[in-house]
């Protein structure tokens, strides 16, 4: 690195050395007199200053210059100095001389010299000792050094799946005149199309602004105009948001936004049947925070404009939305409150308002007016809609109610009868209390004003000891009676007037908060208050409650009834739950032998026996009403949260996953047909998450479920073991899909558990909750290494990470903002929260990367989503936390979810986002999207092998792609001036290529893979036209044997020669080449080369690069003489 040397000529010695705060003014001052199309580039500056008291060398004051030089005239950061430029520098003190410093231009071999011009001096006079800076970047061949995107779209992703355990459908869109042609959503994996049924489908919004769809719709009028809204409704902890709204005109193959982005999650979207520029979009609104933009849309040109015509208040959006099938001046509506707080519970913190229910317009959505004839008059949930062709004027509606799964309401002034207080509590672990876990509305309890997390201490003046004490000092009591209960409320006691209710009508449990089936009668009269499955047959004028069913509603709410027939009737949830009589009574039996989970499903009208199904695990299809299913498991929408690596030859990949517990599978494999779903194999169950490898042992790996619930899994043997907790003994049972609640040891874990293997001693596992918890015995036993390290009562570890440079030094990050490092293994731990200025308000730790080179610098990844921030937060400690850096210069408004530092060259980062992969090469001072061939999806991990030097990502949506790495590693500042670099290529495997595996026709999910040696070149501009760039291969000898097709854009490009020689009778057919990769020439009869050394040479122009390039057998074969054949 070359730096501008400025030196005053005259300087009182009193006023050195130069302030910061004195530096900052001048370049301020500077940066706004220099015209913005004079800056073309990047610029770091480091002030060597002297006086005549001695020297004095001023700090590289980059990130001052990037503070400062934001103004709207200023386009371009000033970060590196740049090779190849000519900078002229003018310091003017007092009365000054000017001081120019030219550099070299670089000039192509055998050129003259080239004489060293700067543009002239600028005198601007100021009041400060140092008046003005005028700098001036300037390229000899007119080409800007600083990285951008598109220099690096030339490095190709492959996706490696899998497939065989799908991720979430979230909505489908079918052609009724040609149901052969259909899209579907997936929740975080983007829209995907077909044209043949199923046979095979391909991905058409992988380039557009978000992979989360909440709804798509085709126009009845003209299905080739498809609507998407983007950003999944189901509210679950895990979902993502959107952008806005989109549409096609031409059945899917372009996009363009068409606005509502402040949206964020659209429930549903319905199209006028005649009239396709008339469309309806229910917005849900930001889950995490009120905003204006919730309501029913509506366009009547469209999309050009919009008008909000259902606008409730900024904490209720609308979920849902459908025409009546013949009258299109009536349309229904749902309106919903809901709301996730801070933490990674499973159910909302809100999920019911006195706003939400059932809206109607009977003037083509002008006016609205709620329906209640019949229907609950309390608190609404959410609610699902549904119309039947058959019977024009009936709708239906599953609906969730604040009593949904809990009694129904009994009038208040009933006295008598066996008392009832209205909360649910636990015992608190030896201590005296009984600590409130909910409090039921419309209870005495309630009333009284007792709250979640509460402790009863009496109840009418006896003593409570634990739950079954509770019990007893309420059942000493009748309904109508009033007494005083003494509650413990954080350190105080508070007494509460009490009076009881009675007992109330009889629960009604259903899945994860939902209500069971068919127990209206059961219910009695006020049962209709507990919501369920809600009939209208005329128009929403008047409602018949016909079933008490309505499974976990904040996750599904959808019914679907045959439009033929309206005795078959659909409610989905956990399981499929199917009524043949008009919903007096529901059967679990809809979908079986295939995943749980349902949210989407399409009925024929043409044929009811054909039905789409969408769930958890991806697409279904049958054609017997349900009798049987077909798993379609053809397209790569897995959800990861966490991968790990092996170091087997090629190595596996292990993942965690949405509803789907955790799988291995091979980074690549030597079948001719590419990876399969045969291929993976599941290692854990529940929800899985993050995974790890013993370094020491490839067949050993940690994986885990929710809650905290790790595993240790021989791979090999199949044996496992559960990670013991401290105090546990004896064995655990397994996954259990805990929600990671206060449990009897006191502890409590994140839905996500952060853990990890000591990089010091692969027997050492660490692992948090509300503490830190360490096992040296690969998890047969443990024990505590910390207090409590959460900012409160319902906080859990949510980040954890141990410096690779210095054993000991261990940082763990909560999901309400806690921050805490220990430098001597847990011993004394020092909270650094304070110092982290956007931790002055809790947000969720996402990720902590510790250097790789320095044990006191690390980077905190902070995702505020969950705290509706949705800027990205990347902060830098280099001093154990005492003061943090914020580096994000570059990156879009989204959310930040991890970072990985490269193990080869440690000024290059990876960073994974809501929308894709970010990476800086020069520390996190700025960044760029690594896209290429990438569709947008959310990042949830990032790994890098540091052996075969390839970046891994575990995308939340479109399951596992990988890079080569070798091609960023090599981006330095130097090598970005240049005109050509070649990148040294990586030692080359000669893999077998087995071609036993059969074919099985197209409907079938298989990757193909490229083979042979990857070549990676930077072209520091585009060609002229007379210019060509040229790949030739040459043996020991010196001999060339074979040519690759470069690829000639400015940037870093990368193509794949695949091992074969060039024959005497010319050049063959293109090489295998991969996704976004063209082969090399090899010919007929040319033949594979042996293994061995040979040379890469690329020429561009008048320069050229060569160099040597290695290639091995493939580890399965033994030596023979040189012989590389089986």
């Amino acid at each position: 690195m070359k730096y501008l040397r400025i030196l005053p000529e005259t300087c009182a010695s009193t006023m050195c050395p130069f302030s910061s705060s004195t530096l900052k003014r001048a370049l301020a001052s500077a940066s706004r007199t220099v015209p913005s199309r004079t800056i073309g580039s990047s610029l770091a500056i480091k002030l060597l200053l002297r006086s005549n008291g001695g020297p004095y060398s001023g700090s590289r004051v980059r990130t001052e210059v990037t503070a400062i030089l934001r103004g709207p005239q200023i386009r371009s950061r000033w970060n590196v100095v740049r090779n190849g430029d000519r900078v002229s520098a003018v310091v003017i003190n007092r009365n000054p001389p000017f001081v120019r410093a030219p550099r070299r231009s670089r000039k192509p071999a055998g050129a003259p010299p080239q004489p060293l011009v700067g543009p002239a001096p600028m005198h601007r006079p100021l009041t400060l000792l140092i008046l003005g800076v005028l700098l001036s970047v300037s390229s000899v061949r007119g080409q800007s050094t600083a990285l951008v995107a598109s220099h690096l779209d030339g490095i190709s992703w492959r996706s490696v799946g899998p497939a065989a355990m799908g991720g979430r459908i979230t909505d489908l869109a079918v052609r009724k005149d040609k149901p052969a042609v259909f899209f579907f959503g997936a929740a975080t994996g983007g829209v995907w199309r077909t044209t043949n049924g199923g046979t095979t489908f391909e991905p058409v919004f992988d380039t557009y602004g978000t992979g989360s769809i909440g709804a798509v719709a085709l126009a009845p009028s003209d299905p080739d105009i498809v609507w998407v809204g983007s950003g999944e409704a189901n509210a679950r902890n895990s979902a993502s948001y959107g952008d806005g709204v989109y549409k096609s005109t031409d059945g899917g193959d372009s996009w363009k936004h068409m606005g509502l982005r402040e949206t964020r999650h659209v429930g549903s979207i319905s199209v006028h049947p005649v009239d396709p520029d008339v469309v309806f979009v229910a917005g849900l609104g930001h889950v995490w925070g009120s905003n204006p933009m919730r309501g029913l849309y509506r366009t009547n040109d469209g999309g050009e404009t919009w008008s909000q015509v259902l606008a409730i208040d900024d904490d209720t959006g609308c979920i849902d939305v459908t025409f009546h099938p013949t009258d299109s001046k009536v349309v229904y509506c749902a309106a919903y409150q809901v709301r996730r707080d801070g933490f990674d519970t499973n159910d909302p913190a809100v999920k019911y308002g006195e706003r939400a229910g059932i809206y109607r317009s009977t003037d083509g959505g002008t006016t609205w007016g709620k329906l209640t004839s019949g229907l609950p008059t309390c608190k609404y949930g959410r609610v699902g809609l549904e119309t039947c062709t058959a019977r024009p004027n009936w709708v239906f509606a599953v609906v969730e109610t604040e009593y949904t799964g809990r009694p129904a309401p009994t009038s208040p002034d009933v006295k008598g009868g066996p008392a009832y207080l209205g909360v649910r509590a636990e015992d608190r672990d030896g201590n005296d209390g009984a600590l409130v876990l909910e409090v039921l509305a419309s209870t005495g309890a309630k009333k009284a004003g007792i709250k979640r997390n509460d402790i009863l201490l009496e109840i009418g003046g006896k003593k409570v000891v634990g739950y079954d004490s509770m019990i007893e000092a309420i059942g000493a009591h009748k309904a109508g009676d009033r007494t005083r209960v003494v509650v413990k409320r954080g350190d105080k006691n508070e007494e509460l007037d009490l009076t009881f209710g009675p007992r109330q009508a009889p629960r009604i449990p259903g899945t994860l908060g939902g209500q069971g089936a068919n127990s209206v009668e059961k219910q009695g009269p006020t049962g209709f208050q507990t919501g369920g499955v809600y009939l209208s047959k005329n128009r929403g004028e008047k409602w018949e409650r016909i079933n008490s069913l309505t499974p976990r509603p904040f996750y599904y709410s959808q019914i679907r009834v045959d439009p033929t027939n309206p005795e078959n009737i659909w409610v989905l949830g956990t399981q499929l739950h199917v009524s043949r009589n008009g919903g007096k009574r529901f059967r679990p039996t809809g979908a079986r032998g295939i995943h749980v989970d349902h949210h989407a499903m399409w009925i024929d009208p043409k044929d009811p026996r054909h039905m789409l199904l969408g769930n958890d695990g991806g697409l279904h299809v049958t054609w017997d009403r349900g009798g049987s299913w077909e798993t379609l498991h053809l397209m790569p929408l897995a959800q990861f949260y966490g991968i790990a690596l092996d170091d087997r030859k090629p190595y596996r990949i292990y993942g965690g996953l949405q509803d789907n517990g955790s799988w291995g599978f091979p980074s690549r494999v030597r079948s001719t047909y590419g990876i399969t779903n045969e291929h993976v194999f599941r290692i854990g169950s529940g929800d899985g998450f993050l995974c790890a490898v013993d370094p020491s042992n490839n067949d050993i790996v940690y994986c885990e479920s929710q809650g905290g619930n790790l595993r240790r899994v021989n791979v090999a043997t199949g044996a496992t073991s559960s990670v013991r907790r401290p105090g546990q003994t004896g064995a655990r049972r397994g996954f259990g899909g805990g929600r990671g609640a206060r449990g009897r040891s006191g502890y409590r874990f994140n839905w996500e558990t952060p853990f990890l293997l000591s990089p010091h001693n692969p027997r050492t596992l660490l692992w948090a909750g509300n503490k830190v918890f360490r096992s040296i015995n690969r998890g047969d036993s443990a024990k505590e290494i910390s207090k409590d390290i959460t900012a409160s009562s319902r906080g859990t570890a949510s980040a954890l990470a141990e410096s690779p440079r210095a054993e000991g030094v261990i940082w763990v990050g909560t999901d309400d903002g806690a921050l805490h490092v220990t430098r001597n293994g847990g011993k004394e731990w020092t909270a650094v929260h304070d110092n982290l200025p956007t931790l002055k308000t809790s947000k969720w730790i996402s990720h902590i990367e510790c250097s790789r080179g320095d044990a006191g610098t690390a980077w905190i990844v902070i995702d505020g989503h969950r705290s509706h921030d949705f800027r990205p937060h990347i902060w830098k400690t280099s001093d154990y936390g005492k003061t943090f850096e914020r580096m994000v210069e570059g990156m879009p408004v989204v959310s930040t979810k991890v970072l990985r530092q490269d193990p080869h060259n440690s000024s290059v980062l990876y960073a994974g986002l809501e929308t894709g992969v970010w990476v800086s090469i020069n520390g996190g001072e700025s960044w760029v999207r690594m896209q290429g061939n990438l569709p947008t999806v959310r990042v949830d991990d990032i790994l890098i092998h540091s052996r075969d030097r390839e970046v891994v990502i575990g995308t939340h949506g479109r399951g596992v792609w990988i890079a080569d790495c070798a091609a960023v590693e090599a981006l330095t500042t130097e090598v970005v001036a240049q005109d050509l670099h070649l990148v040294p290529p990586k030692e080359t495997v000669q893999w077998i290529r087995d071609g036993s595996a059969g074919r099985y026709g197209a409907r079938r999910f298989h990757i193909a893979q490229s083979t042979g040696a990857t070549i990676s070149y930077w072209l520091g501009r585009e060609p002229k036209k007379d210019e060509d760039v040229t790949i030739s291969i040459h043996d020991a000898t010196g001999k060339q044997i074979a040519t690759v097709r470069a690829k000639k854009k400015a940037g870093m490009n990368e193509v794949t020669w695949n091992l074969r020689k060039r024959s005497a009778r010319g050049r063959g057919p293109r090489g295998g080449g991969g996704r976004g990769r063209r082969g090399g020439r090899g010919a007929r009869g040319g033949g594979t080369v042996s293994p061995g050394t040979y040379r890469v040479t690329v020429r561009f122009g008048e320069e050229e690069m060569s160099a040597g390039l290695n290639v091995v057998a493939d580890p399965k074969l033994a030596p023979s003489n040189g012989d590389n054949r089986p």
